[in-house]
């Protein structure tokens, strides 16, 4: 199949970062200190500098799942559910500081214009989406059934059904 050679040449050269620079505990200390999958790929977080193809010189997204799933003496399963797990734990605790900077800033907020007022209300926004998007727990716009009963509908159907007997 084409492609295989040079994607197995990319893994093997990843393999041997791996074993002389320890790739995949700086992989899992960037995301626990809150690095995105999209920041690691484009090669924006500095300790992964070397995570990437030696033909290309830089990192694609099927080359890093890949990597992920690629099983490992400590993974055998893959390295994705173990990272997908430390994202979450991270994710939950940001939340939990997201939801403690806006009562932060609600708290301390000395609105004397509507310029003030606006900032203030656009930071409080800001991180309240943040903290919904990272933990379900906050977020404001929960989806919802709504029923509504008329009585009188119901009354008048009830005298229908009795005139019908």
């Amino acid at each position: 199949m084409a492609g295989r050679k040079i994607t197995r040449s990319n893994l093997k050269y990843l393999h041997e970062i791996n074993e002389t620079k320890n790739l995949d505990e700086r992989i899992f200390e960037a995301v626990e200190n809150g690095a995105s999958y999209h920041a690691i790929v484009k090669g924006n977080i500095e300790s992964l500098k070397d995570f990437k193809s030696p033909i290309t010189d830089k990192l694609n997204w099927r080359l890093f799942y890949q990597w992920l799933d690629e099983p490992t003496k400590n993974f055998p399963n893959g390295k994705r559910n173990e990272l997908s797990r430390i994202r979450e734990n991270y994710q939950e605790e940001r939340s939990f500081e997201l939801a403690e900077e806006v009562l932060k800033i609600a708290d301390e907020s000395d609105i004397e214009s509507s310029t003030a007022q606006m900032k203030t209300k656009n930071q409080m926004d800001a991180r309240k989406w943040l903290a919904s998007s990272y933990n379900q727990q906050f977020r404001a716009n929960k989806q919802q059934t709504n029923i509504q009963i008329n009585i009188n509908d119901l009354h008048k159907q009830a005298l229908k059904d009795i005139e019908e007997i």
